[in-house]
């Protein structure tokens, strides 16, 4: 396949093409004639409509685009059409990082990053599954620090398509670590693809939750394939209410595109879509947010006559932050200031959770199932330098839960099996 410039590339006409109009309009005596064949000569990219760019310097910009079936037979039947409209879109958007969904080949991918020239680079997934997921980002926006797979032991909740995470500095805030995740979840709106995007998202919040990952800023975004008020599934609450309800540490942006009706998925018709890519942000990132900022880039639909067919079903939802340059170095060491125990563990009936502090502390601690779903909470309201309280289990199922104690500056999590 052969690469060709982007529409918005200088619209001088190249010599052969002139003396081939100046040919035509000879030979033809009327003047309607004469601007008949000059359309019919010129190239297209003359007449091209532009696209906006989203972008801005001022600011950290983010997209998250599935570009169905990127390169395979199974999307858009023209695949040069397909690629050059993707090149089109990236190119106008001026976007700093972009997590794509269902990049279906390789060489393509390559051949996209090449086309963007050393300003950009990017990460395909390397997972079987032939719909990838990708990072695409400027070079000197972001400098990347780890990628990887994540939550692989999980694969079949997530369609085979396991979560890429990207950890980076953004060249804003060096001071601080940003990571993002992309998702492609499973599609379909019958009960057993439903459960399998459920526990996928508590599989999900539990990685961001119990991990180091809670004391940096955070940002999942992808194809969710599902709503966040109700659901894709008959009779079903969205999949993604464990987020949504805990509004203190999580914020979907994409809630206002669901609440305007602005699609993000359009099989056939844009105007009746529904917003199911989205853009999640952690609790360190709600002041950075530029609210409102989110939105849908329908401008491709008027820019790409016939985007839907030969493009994708899907349009790209980005979102701006403006980070501070003056952020503090996050803290390294977040169990420091107390210590947690739970005894005994293994635990049948009760546990005891114990928290040691060197100073009067007031901590808080919860519970959670391996799907992210409270189990049971309690908290210390005294100035005491060492607290401890004994847990009830007789009601909790055997299995394995996570103990997360929070504590002004930090927390701990510690696993807690239950037994018989």
């Amino acid at each position: 396949m052969t690469n060709r410039p982007d529409s918005q590339t200088p619209t001088s006409l190249p010599s052969s093409n002139l003396a081939r109009i100046h040919r035509s309009l000879g030979a033809l005596c009327h003047p309607l004639a004469a601007l008949v064949a000059l359309i019919a000569l010129a190239p297209t990219s003359v007449f091209a409509q532009s696209l906006p760019p989203k972008g801005s310097p001022d600011t950290f910009d983010i997209a998250t685009w599935n570009i169905e079936w990127f390169g395979a037979a199974l999307g858009p039947s023209n695949d040069e059409l397909q690629f050059n409209n993707v090149l089109k879109v990236i190119r106008s958007a001026d976007i700093d990082l972009w997590a794509l969904q269902e990049v279906s080949d390789p060489d393509d991918f390559q051949r996209l990053l090449d086309s963007l020239g050393t300003g950009y680079d990017g990460y395909l997934a390397t997972y079987s599954q032939q719909q990838k997921t990708a990072f695409l980002f400027k070079t000197d926006v972001i400098t990347v620090r780890s990628v990887k797979h994540v939550l692989e032991s999980f694969e079949d909740d997530f369609a085979g398509r396991p979560p890429l995470e990207l950890e980076a500095t953004v060249a804003a805030d060096p001071n601080r670590t940003v990571t993002l995740i992309t998702v492609h979840m499973k599609a379909n709106s019958e009960l057993a693809s439903y459960e399998k995007r459920l526990a996928a998202a508590g599989r999900l919040k539990n990685h961001v939750d119990f991990t180091s990952l809670n004391s940096e800023m955070v940002i999942l975004l992808g194809d969710f394939n599902d709503l966040l008020i109700g659901s894709i599934t008959s009779g079903q609450v969205s999949p993604y209410k464990a987020f949504t309800d805990d509004g203190a540490d999580y914020l979907f942006a994409t809630e206002d595109l669901a609440r305007d009706g602005r699609s993000t998925y359009c099989g056939n018709n844009c105007s009746s879509g529904s917003a199911i890519d989205h853009i999640l942000m952690t609790n360190e990132l709600f002041g950075p947010y530029i609210d409102a900022s989110v939105d849908n880039y329908d401008e491709v639909l008027a820019a790409i006559p016939g985007y839907l067919s030969n493009t994708s079903d899907h349009l790209p939802v980005f979102a701006r932050f403006e980070l501070d340059t003056q952020s503090a170095v996050e803290n390294d060491e977040p169990h420091s200031g107390a210590v947690v125990s739970l005894y005994p563990n293994p635990a049948s009936g009760f546990v005891n959770v114990a928290v040691t502090a060197t100073t009067p502390q007031r901590f808080e601690a919860a519970a959670f199932d391996l799907l992210g779903r409270e189990v049971f909470t309690w908290n210390v309201t005294d100035n005491e330098s060492a607290s401890s309280i004994s847990l009830d289990l007789s009601g909790v199922a055997p299995g394995v839960y996570l103990v997360r104690v929070s504590w002004d500056g930090g927390s701990d999590v510690r696993v807690l099996t239950v037994t018989r």
